[in-house]
């Protein structure tokens, strides 16, 4: 009798298939099977939030054959993701095809290793998990289903509001109102093109910055008849240490810069990176590991892997005395997943190649360089400051250069930028001055990049949400131009309308805080129906107010 495997995805089944062999047979869901109504809210406010679940259309037949198979088998395993959401699956799964006796297995990576230790070790499904996932889905319904109509009514039909979402779409349009309302400062910067004693030119700075061209020009006059010397040469060894591998945000970011990629193709890519491909002998295998994670963690594993490849390929001198450990400085991040790295180290990106298309072979290498860079010696650099005086006037000219690559080695060495030889005292000539009018700059707009980077500074939403929320906005709230977010007019209404009557819904802090009350949900440390209520009764004097006001 052979037992049962329940996975997401069909690709993800077929790697797992190839791993455990024939006494298994593997079944995949296409991914949930269960959710609150589509139609109605489908949460019994009156008693204690209780939802009610029903069967996605189209998956009968998905949970019949799971129910019909696991009658059959001698032992069943819900394998979804390791997160909340695959825990909430396999649960939703367990409830809907009736299974008893369900064993829960997870694993980081799609290995051989990590799938057959994880059958060694099943567990019981983690209902703590699984009512923070479900406390999310209730609070973003309620949300969602309570106030979105709100809109219809006041605004226009086809609104939504977001717990989430509708904070990061506070953030786009008040960064867009201080761009719009930016009165920019003009000043001036004087450059001056100087000789040392050997005549080898180069360019100092002057150190302030004037606020007119007149005051400009007045100085320029001053100078030409001043004399310029050496007054200090400060010399200093700097290092720069890697940062740690990828988790989501960081992946979404750096796809986001270098490889142009919104953050819903990036985690789509990542998504078959981390289920399988198959390489050279047609077996599929899952390259990365989980990709929707907030961990700098890695494997220790994995970090000797790193440090073998780096020493045989690049030498000793690239490797640092000790490996490397990262923690997370992300505020509430899950310690137990994995940051995201190639499943097997040494698997070059140029090794999958003729294999998988080039957009997963970008993704992949982003990765692997970070993983690798992560385990190597810091570049160290030789940088100089030159301070130069012209009659009581101080100029500085900087110079760098690169004294040992380390981890750059693997992306973009920055090119030198050297000074001449200069000392202390030394009396230097003057070529000629220029000056350059500038004006103060107001921040920039937000990108999808750095829209990711505040919400998880701020601790607003998490791995998971950042690419769906995004989507949201793009398609009914903001517009892109040049890669940057440019809120549209009903996108502004919107917010102005929600900071009016839901003030608690578009505050940031009350949306982090939210966040880690999750967290603690998932932790065991409090009950997700005291979170819920908490939450609602504010939320629904919130509502009545809303709704008395005339449209």
């Amino acid at each position: 009798m052979k037992k049962l495997v329940i996975v997401e995805s069909p690709s993800k089944a077929r790697t797992i298939g190839y791993i455990l062999g024939k006494d298994y047979a593997i079944l995949a869901t296409g991914g949930h099977v269960r959710d609150l109504p589509r139609n109605e809210l489908g949460v019994n406010i009156e008693d204690g939030f209780c939802p009610t679940y029903v069967v996605y259309p189209g998956k009968e037949k998905v949970i019949h054959r799971i129910a019909q198979r696991a009658k059959k088998s001698s032992e069943v395993y819900l394998a979804t993701d390791p997160d909340r959401e695959g825990e909430a699956i396999s649960w939703h799964v367990m409830k809907a095809a009736n299974i008893k006796k369900g064993k829960r297995i997870a694993f980081h990576e799609i290995t051989p290793r990590e799938v057959k230790e994880a059958i060694t070790k099943p567990r019981k499904i983690d209902l703590d998990l699984v009512n923070s996932q479900q406390a999310r889905r209730i609070l973003d319904r309620l949300v969602g289903y309570k106030i979105s109509p709100i809109l219809w009514k006041k605004i226009r039909g086809r609104l939504s509001a977001g717990r989430v979402q509708s904070v990061a779409l506070k953030f786009i349009v008040d960064r867009d109102r201080e761009i719009q309302n930016f009165i920019p400062d003009e000043y001036w910067e004087v450059f001056a093109k100087l000789k040392n004693s050997q005549s080898e030119e180069f360019e100092a700075k002057f150190c302030d910055k004037l606020e007119s061209e007149a005051e400009a020009k007045k100085l320029t006059r001053k100078l030409k008849r001043t004399k310029f010397s050496v007054r200090e040469v400060e010399k200093k060894e700097v290092e720069r240490w890697p940062p740690p591998p990828h988790r989501t945000s960081t992946l979404e970011q750096e796809a986001w810069y270098k490889l142009g990629f919104m953050a819903h193709r990036t985690m789509s890519i990542a998504q078959k990176l981390y289920e399988g491909l198959p390489l050279e002998d047609g077996k599929s295998v899952g390259l990365i590991t989980y990709m929707r994670t907030d961990s700098s963690k890695v494997s220790s594993l994995a970090v000797k892997e790193a440090r073998s490849y780096i020493e045989e390929n690049f030498g000793s001198p690239f490797l640092p005395c000790k490996p490397r450990f990262f923690r997370s400085k992300v505020k509430g991040a899950q310690e137990a997943h994995e940051a995201i790295r190639p499943t097997k180290v040494p698997r070059k990106p140029e090794n999958i190649l003729p294999f998988v298309d080039q957009d997963s072979y970008k993704l992949y290498n982003l990765i692997w360089v970070k993983m690798m860079q992560s385990q190597m010696a810091p570049a160290r650099s030789e940088n100089t400051v030159v301070s130069i005086d012209a009659g009581g006037y101080m100029f500085q000219a900087r110079g760098m250069v690169v004294k040992f690559p380390g981890f750059l080695t693997l992306t973009e060495i920055p090119p030198d930028k050297k000074l001449p030889k200069l000392e202390e005292g030394e009396v230097l000539t003057l070529v000629g001055l220029s000056l350059k009018k500038c004006f103060t700059q107001p921040p920039p707009h937000y990108t999808e990049a750095t829209l990711i980077q505040e919400l998880e500074y701020k601790g607003i939403g998490r791995p998971s949400t950042y690419a769906p929320i995004l989507s949201t906005l793009r398609k009914r709230y903001v517009m892109m131009k040049g890669g940057k977010l440019h809120h549209l007019p009903i996108g502004e209404e919107v917010a102005d309308f929600l900071c009016r009557y839901f003030p608690d819904i578009m505050n940031a802090k009350f949306t982090a805080d939210m966040e880690e009350s999750l967290d603690d949900i998932a932790s065991g440390k409090k009950e997700w129906v005291e979170v819920i209520s908490s939450f609602y009764l504010p939320l629904e004097k919130n509502i009545g107010e809303a709704l008395g006001e005339k449209a």
